[in-house]
């Protein structure tokens, strides 16, 4: 049987390991490109103002507003977004939650995701406060919320399992089941939050789905 002599056959080896290395390269640039315009997409289409009715919870049914901006809070990270949870209105000056996400922007994340604190009970935050720390909740980083996107938007969540976190606020080890799903009209969100023996802290009401409400 004949065979290439072996001066010949090491170019060819290389050229084919060449191509492999760039069709790599290529792909891992498409991907990066791909989770930069989702990431983009996100920084642009979740902040705004959100008002919208919590089901089956009092009659008459109560409210939930939604503010959700930019802000700058180096601590935490480079790009982060403050969202206001109040049942009382935009203005509330002791919102029911704070929560401050911030985005992983490393250069080889393989997905978009964000870590989250939270400021429970506290009056709203300004720019260049200081955070106090004896309200804050702090996630683990194994409940970062991921995104992706499906029919119904741009879907941010921490599915069961994910992770447990202590919290002394709420009694022991919780382990949250969390979605939120945003497009150009409306926020949703379904934050369910699990005891260790598997019952339900507060009793769910499926995704809220809250319309954006037109800036002032």
């Amino acid at each position: 049987m004949n065979s290439l002599p072996l001066c010949k056959m090491v170019p060819r080896v290389w050229w084919v390991g060449l191509l492999l290395l760039l069709g790599c390269d290529t792909q891992q640039r498409s991907a990066a490109s791909q989770l930069d315009a989702e990431l983009a997409a996100i920084l642009e289409t979740a902040p705004g103002r959100y008002a919208g009715v919590v089901p089956n919870r009092s009659d008459p049914p109560a409210m939930l507003y939604h503010t959700i901006e930019p802000v700058a809070l180096p601590e935490h990270g480079e790009t982060v977004l403050m969202h206001v949870i109040s049942q009382t209105g935009f203005d509330d000056p002791t919102p029911f939650q704070q929560k401050f996400y911030a985005f992983d922007l490393s250069p080889d994340r393989t997905r978009n995701q964000m870590t989250s604190i939270v400021l429970m009970r506290a009056s709203r935050w300004q720019p260049g406060q200081q955070l106090d720390e004896s309200k804050l909740i702090r996630f683990p980083p194994e409940c970062a919320i991921v995104w992706s996107r499906d029919e119904r938007g741009l879907v941010a969540r921490v599915q069961r399992g994910d992770c447990v976190y202590e919290s002394k606020a709420l009694g022991g080890p919780i382990e949250p089941d969390m979605t939120y799903v945003v497009t150009a009209e409306s926020f949703g969100i379904q934050d369910l939050l699990y005891r260790s023996d598997g019952t339900l802290l507060t009793p769910g009401s499926g995704l809220i789905v809250s319309p954006r409400v037109p800036a002032p």
